[in-house]
């Protein structure tokens, strides 16, 4: 189904974002949608029950893995082994942080506890496997822009997004 551009145009606007944090918020969040890495399929396979364990626990206000997970903004790993290799890919899961003013949690070595024994409890699938250092719980600013760059996020962002919109009064 579509609809003309003059009907469109026709139409009253309303903005959906009240502020620009909002707006950098939801673009965030499409590119999260969007613009995401494709992981390769064993890789997916083997992450899926801590994606399912993020979906079950995440809006559970007395759970103490909840609030940990919504005090993370994002979630990304580093291979240590290039993708192609066909003996071992060891992983890094990065758990970046939100403000701490916006954590749940406010510390982090308990974050990270919290959180790293649901990783540790993933059973890899083919070549991938957790590097001995399993998670970094950092803050954009403890990470480098090469950090960054050469991490790829989880497709869990965007479910943090619709989260907090789908129950939100505002």
């Amino acid at each position: 189904m579509s609809i003309s551009k003059e009907l469109l145009l026709t139409w009253e606007r309303n903005r959906g974002c009240r502020n620009s944090a909002e707006q950098r918020e939801f673009a965030r969040a499409l590119e999260g949608v969007f613009g995401r890495f494709a992981f390769p399929d064993d890789f997916v396979v083997s992450v899926s029950k801590f994606r399912r364990a993020v979906l079950d626990t995440y809006s559970k206000e007395n759970s103490e893995l909840g609030r940990a997970f919504r005090s993370i903004r994002e979630f990304r790993v580093w291979h240590h082994e290039d993708w192609r290799d066909g003996t071992s890919v060891p992983f890094t899961f990065v758990a970046v942080l939100e403000r701490l003013e916006q954590r749940e949690l406010e510390d982090r070595s308990k974050i990270a506890e919290i959180v790293e024994e649901k990783i540790k409890s993933i059973n890899w699938v083919g070549v991938f496997s957790l590097q001995e250092n399993a998670l970094l719980a950092a803050t954009y600013s403890d990470l480098t822009a090469a950090d960054y760059v050469n991490s790829f996020p989880l497709e869990l962002n965007s479910l943090y997004f619709a989260r907090r919109y789908a129950t939100s009064d505002k």
